[in-house]
């Protein structure tokens, strides 16, 4: 809102002779723009290269005072903010994954990955089936483990997605939480921060708020791309570039494995007992099972039945990669047959690299240029932040 107000005296030429000096005229008046409605989606690097010089610590600090300054300012109608964190991919977190569709090859974390096809809209209809990202562990030898401890895609809620909060605490909250680590996806941020924007959001948006989650006022949000009284902002930041994103391979992303398990009928897990089942081609029988625990004993490593008999069942792939790291895995079960001439090098060689890319670093600048142009049509501001980041990241924000 303005107010100007001014005030001029005139020269009073020929009603001097009437004794006035001067001729007093004024005006004010008043221009308000008012934008009822505001929706943000802060779209925030939270990768490993954020861990350095402190620059965490400075995202920290400014998407706080960020928030401060938006919801403090917020004295008519509502202003709400989308948190999505992202770093090689976006953890959509336990309460928002529930109202969405990711399939159910497993359900230890929830990330979803995106086809080239999905970045030519801004719409993500929340019923339409979401690939769910595999869970696993691209670099962890530790094959004594129960399960990994660094999974690709989160298996808690850190770094997850807050959805139209205009709750001040919750959001400082959760940005101070935020740490640094892994790759770089700044598409898949976009994606989802331009998708919290879009109407196609509304279903989520309003059961969150029905469900006591966010403020029943946010019902009815996202609102639509050419409502007079809403305005639609994405602030994207990163520190790097786009980087390459990995998946579980298609013959270890979901079905039963060839591993087995005897946990011997007890809940202790680190007496479990494995065996690989094995089939030589016919040079030795069509096929065995190496027992794990015999791995330095020739004359017993290689049996008819698995380990446990019939008290051993087969492990699902999920639970195989939910245990172990691809290295793991790759080491454990597959390097003794190997040198044993019971299994192949590549087969070898594929277990330990038992994930794939999905999307190289310029696939996904593609990715999020198309996006970006997408997002600008619908009339979305968007801000681009590149913090200390490379020639190639700063070309992405532009």
């Amino acid at each position: 809102e303005v107010s100007a107000e001014a005030n001029r005296s005139l020269d009073a030429n020929f009603l001097r002779l009437l004794g006035v000096e001067t001729l007093a005229t004024g005006g004010a008046a008043t221009a308000e723009e008012r934008i009822q409605n505001v929706e943000i989606s802060m779209v925030l690097d939270v990768s490993g290269s954020m861990g350095w010089n402190n620059k965490i610590a400075n995202l920290r600090s400014a998407a706080t005072e960020f928030v401060e300054t938006v919801i403090e300012e917020d004295n008519s109608g509502l202003t709400t903010v989308n948190i999505v964190p992202y770093n090689a991919t976006v953890n959509l977190g336990s309460r928002v994954a529930s109202y969405y569709n990711l399939d159910d090859d497993h359900n230890y974390s929830n990330c979803a990955y995106f086809d080239n096809a999905a970045f030519n809209t801004t719409v993500l209809n929340p019923s339409a089936e979401l690939n769910r990202l595999g869970h696993f562990d691209p670099w962890s030898n530790n094959q004594n483990t129960t399960e990994i401890t660094s999974p690709w895609c989160p298996d808690d809620d850190y770094a997850s997605m807050i959805v139209h909060s205009s709750n001040e605490a919750e959001l400082s909250g959760h940005i101070a939480s935020l740490g640094a680590g892994g790759n770089t996806a700044i598409d898949l941020g976009m994606k989802w921060g331009v998708a919290l924007l879009d109407p196609s959001a509304r279903p989520v948006v309003s059961s969150l708020a029905s469900d006591g989650h966010i403020t029943s006022e946010a019902i009815g949000r996202p609102a639509d791309y050419t409502a007079e009284d809403a305005m639609k902002i994405v602030v994207l930041m990163t520190d790097g570039m786009n980087t390459t994103q990995y998946d579980l391979s298609p013959e270890y992303a979901s079905g039963m494995s060839d591993i087995w398990i005897d946990d011997r009928g007890d809940n202790d897990p680190y007496n479990d007992r494995f065996s690989h089942r094995v089939s030589d081609g016919g040079r030795w029988s069509s096929e065995e099972y190496y027992w794990v625990r015999f791995d330095n004993d020739w004359r017993n490593r290689y049996q008819s039945e698995p380990d446990g008999g019939a008290a051993a069942r087969p492990m699902t792939n999920a639970e195989v990669f939910a245990r172990w790291g691809t290295r793991a895995f790759g080491q454990k079960f597959f390097r003794r047959p190997y040198y044993d001439n019971r299994v192949s090098y590549s087969e070898y060689y594929n277990a330990y690299y038992a994930y794939e890319t999905i999307v190289s670093n310029s696939e996904a600048d593609s990715r999020l240029s198309t996006l970006c142009a997408e997002t600008r049509d619908a009339d979305v501001t968007i801000f681009s932040i590149g913090f200390e980041a490379p020639d190639r990241g700063q070309a992405a924000m532009r």
